[in-house]
């Protein structure tokens, strides 16, 4: 249930961007609403960044500290390279937080986090 209520905070909160895409490439607004809203699940759902995003989120969410502003700054930078990058050196949270929805699998991205092990994976 927590998956789906931060699908729809996401495409609630991105709508005017997923729009302007939509736009861009020739689309109407209204193909989102096809099929009861498929479409703009599918694209929450398929969009890397916004999968990321919620993923570590839920686990962000489900520990048992309180979230810093500062995890929100560095989530927001691992949403955008984890899906694109082949090694990712990171801190250990969020590696852990990675590790544990499974996408280093998905994206089949190496997670480290001591930067001294990029000379034996280079």
């Amino acid at each position: 249930m927590r998956r789906r209520i931060y699908s729809a905070i996401t495409a609630i909160e991105q709508q005017e961007l997923i729009i302007a895409i939509a736009a861009e490439l020739g689309l109407p607004h209204t193909c989102l609403s096809d099929k009861n809203g498929a479409t703009l699940r599918a694209v929450v759902r398929e969009t890397p960044a916004f999968l990321v995003e919620r993923e570590i989120s839920l686990k962000l969410e489900a520990q048992d500290r309180p979230i810093a502003l500062n995890d929100m700054r560095d989530m927001r930078t691992f949403c955008t390279v984890l899906p694109y990058a082949d090694i990712i050196v990171a801190e250990n949270q969020f590696i852990n937080l990675a590790r544990q929805a499974g996408l280093h699998s998905r994206y089949g991205a190496y997670l480290e986090t001591d930067i001294r092990m990029l000379a034996d994976l280079l």
